[in-house]
């Protein structure tokens, strides 16, 4: 009769743990949900689905390792003609699908310090920026941003060679 309670005991704390383990896992969800508020938009993203390099952001934010993962985005990150749509998209991808900290912040001061950054993206990077933990890491960030040389903007019309 004892290893009947005994037995009968185990199984009420193994379903007691299983409940406890799916309920947890719940309360950790319904935290972690980001509002549509965190969307970065931009018209030409619509029409983005048929562009190989969409593809590739898309292929790469897919790849299981991080290391393999970072090293691709960032490789795309460093392109100099890519579009604001694919800037966007790029820093979406990693926001959302990077694993670890500093994998973010790599693929971010890549493309931060791409000479096509473009204002999009950089408005992206601030609307997410909430995804980061540490403030070092945030505040490298905005440094990147905020020390990035602007171009010149003549006066219209002004000869560019004088």
């Amino acid at each position: 009769m004892s290893t009947r309670y005994h037995w009968l005991n185990r199984w009420m704390g193994i379903v007691a743990l299983v409940s406890l383990t799916m309920l947890g896992g719940c309360i950790v969800s319904l935290g972690t949900h980001h509002h549509h508020d965190h969307e970065c938009h931009i018209e030409e993203y619509a029409d983005s689905e048929g562009d190989p390099v969409f593809a590739e952001i898309r292929a790469a934010g897919r790849l299981s390792f991080d290391s393999s993962r970072v090293e691709a985005l960032t490789s795309i990150a460093r392109r100099p003609e890519l579009s604001p749509a694919a800037q966007v998209y790029l820093v979406r991808t990693i926001m959302l699908r990077g694993s670890f900290e500093s994998s973010r912040q790599s693929v971010l001061m890549a493309l931060i310090k791409n000479p096509s950054f473009s204002p999009a993206a950089r408005q992206c990077i601030l609307k997410h920026l909430d995804h980061l933990k540490f403030d070092a890491t945030k505040t490298a960030i905005l440094k990147a941003m905020r020390d990035r040389p602007t171009p010149a903007v003549s006066p219209e019309g002004a000869d560019p060679t004088e």
